[in-house]
């Protein structure tokens, strides 16, 4: 596929967030997953209040029916409804409406970067930075190996999935970010991939874990969610190869594209703190895609304002004592 035929075979996918069996990891979480119209919302709670806001993550457009998402919000006491980020590039115009839409703070990347896997291995290869392409051989001089998982009723898939919440509870610990409980991740796995939608895959030294990713497949596309490296294990290379042999099990599996989930919005910008990770997705031939705006569909505007200011502080507070 050329660059267009890319990004429209990835838009006209629903994303994973809306599929069905999302919602029912998010209930099966405590989180109330309701329907607005062709779109897929979940309901937070707002501490010592009656209220709610509504998050609807990456619809496409032809989902976001705003006055049935509005009528949804209002009815389940809903401040708001944070449309985080639809699922189409970043040119996106929201349609006029009687109710106020404001862009907003955004959770997911604004950004991310797309691997075409109808290509062969070799044309894949071909497209990879020199130095990639060399890192994978180095990973499997090294004696790198990899495992992908499809359930935990494989042997060693309940260890691997320790291993996996260890990187990364180490990882938030080393560069001071958050990330989700280990009964988050265990939840998810197990609530995916009873519908073949969730794969948990590891690459090894030694027996002791260097990387590990919980990987995403719906309809036609193949999703990089979750992961994260062993740092002392560094020099052996393994997200290299374990990038290299998720492109294979997304192509096993009849994926078509590889949304490798998140980039700096600007790649070439050495000071931003994702320029590592993103510049990596990239040495793999994946091209940069800019997202349409995070967008809050405002309900009860004297609330929303109250309660953005007070959020934003408890963030900023939060980060400070990190």
């Amino acid at each position: 596929m050329n660059s267009n035929e890319l990004l429209k075979t990835y838009f006209d996918n629903t994303h994973v967030l809306q599929s069905e069996p999302w919602g029912a990891f998010k209930s099966a979480m405590g989180t109330k997953c309701v329907q607005a119209g062709d779109a897929q919302m979940t309901l937070h709670k707002i501490p010592l209040s009656p209220f709610k806001v509504g998050y609807l993550p990456k619809a496409r457009p032809v989902e976001l029916d705003l006055e049935k998402i509005y009528e949804i919000g209002k009815k389940e006491n809903c401040i708001s409804v944070k449309l985080d980020v639809p699922h189409t590039t970043s040119n996106y115009q929201p349609p006029t409406i009687n109710y106020q839409l404001i862009k907003g703070g955004h959770i997911f990347a604004q950004s991310t970067l797309l691997l075409d896997l109808t290509k062969t291995d070799d044309e894949i290869l071909a497209n990879m930075h020199e130095k990639t392409r060399y890192n994978i051989g180095l990973a499997r001089r090294k004696g790198v190996t990899v495992k992908a998982f499809e359930s935990l009723e494989q042997e060693g898939a309940k260890e691997a999935l320790e291993n996996f919440v260890k990187l990364q509870e180490q990882t938030a610990a080393r560069q001071k970010f958050f990330v989700h409980s280990r009964d988050y991740y265990k939840s998810c796995f197990e609530t995916l991939s009873r519908e073949k939608m969730a794969y948990l895959i590891e690459s090894k030294v030694e027996n002791k874990t260097a990387a590990s990713w919980i990987l995403f497949r719906y309809e036609d596309t193949f999703y990089y969610p979750y992961g994260e490296s062993n740092y002392e294990l560094r020099s052996y290379m393994a997200s290299n190869l374990l990038m290299w042999e998720s492109t294979q099990l997304g192509k096993k599996l009849g994926c078509k594209v590889f949304d490798l989930w998140g980039a700096s919005n600007n790649p070439d910008d050495e000071k931003d703190p994702w320029y590592g990770f993103t510049r990596f997705k990239m040495s793999f031939g994946a091209i940069h895609v800019n997202l349409a705006p995070t967008y809050d569909l405002i309900i009860n505007k004297a609330l929303y304002m109250s309660f953005s200011a007070i959020n934003y502080l408890r963030w900023k507070l939060l980060r400070a004592t990190r």
